[in-house]
């Protein structure tokens, strides 16, 4: 099996993106059959979004590779980086906000993996990754929420805190990311070993698991809680008839995606969980 390497992590994070921007059906999302709810955004898009980042990536699992430093100044060290990725994306899409969300977590985990990797692994835990990452953020919802600048223009997540009290995808960082290591990573570890169903059918019904069990801050943005709670019932409606898995759960899937367009609900928050579970999962396994 290769070595882990910053190319390498660099690679993967593409990968991961293109697989959930692939995977088909995800309700409200852009995949291979419409764009979603989305009007701003499509297939192409997103495409062009992520292919922009790889070099981003790269960046980032460098800077981690060639850190000595401790875990929270590595932190400190790509947070700028972050910025100019986020330049860059929004140059190759027009200012549309296509990977921001995506771009932050698994930014934070190239720098990561690129630090975890200096001694020419094959492969790194998902769980090692998990916990480094707590150590390079801890604080980041004290300091960028709780105490956040209200003189400045506020972000979506923080809109949302202040309005909710939801730490959004600054908690799952912070947290190491806990809703994919409960929900989504050890149901798409199973599936994609067993390897009865097809990627792309894991990561949709993947997909499912996260909008069941995750406040999605990208909906509530949008809408209310009550969307939100709404969301996650009829995912767990779905779940229930098998998820993708199933031939009933299956369509219950195409009849969803249609419910949503016509809501305008995007659970974009998941969509960019799913990319970190994919992630997590490749590192882990060397694919």
């Amino acid at each position: 099996m290769n070595s882990i390497y910053p190319e390498k992590i660099a690679s993967l994070a593409l990968q991961s993106l293109l697989a959930e921007l692939t995977a088909t059906p995800k309700p409200g999302l852009i995949d291979r059959n419409n764009s979603g709810a989305h009007r701003d955004m499509d297939f192409f898009t997103m495409q062009k979004s992520a292919s922009v980042l790889i070099f981003q990536f790269l960046r980032l699992a460098e800077i981690g590779n060639r850190f000595h430093g401790n875990a929270s100044d590595l932190f400190i060290e790509i947070r700028k980086k972050g910025k100019i990725a986020e330049e860059v994306m929004f140059d190759a899409t027009n200012g549309v906000n296509t990977h921001k969300g995506a771009l932050f977590s698994l930014g934070v985990i190239s720098a990561a993996a690129g630090y975890l990797c200096k001694n020419g692994r094959s492969k790194i835990m998902h769980t090692d990754i998990c916990t480094f990452i707590q150590e390079m953020t801890a604080g980041i919802c004290k300091n960028e929420l709780v105490q956040m600048n209200h003189t400045e223009r506020l972000t979506h997540g923080e809109t949302v805190y202040l309005k909710y009290h939801v730490s959004g995808i600054r908690g799952e960082v912070e947290n190491g990311f806990p809703s994919v290591l409960n929900f989504a990573y050890p149901s798409m570890e199973r599936l994609l070993k067993d390897r009865t169903f097809s990627v792309d059918t894991i990561l949709a019904h993947s997909l499912l698991l996260l909008m069941e069990n995750v406040i999605d801050t990208n909906i509530l943005f949008r809408h209310q809680m009550d969307t939100v709670l709404y969301v996650q019932h009829a995912a767990q409606s779905v779940l229930q008839k098998g998820g993708c898995l199933s031939c009933e759960g299956l369509q219950a899937v195409y009849e969803l995606d249609q419910d949503f367009i016509v809501k305008g609900i995007s659970p974009g928050g998941c969509a960019d969980l799913l990319a970190v579970c994919y992630f997590l999962y490749c590192l882990e396994n060397g694919n």
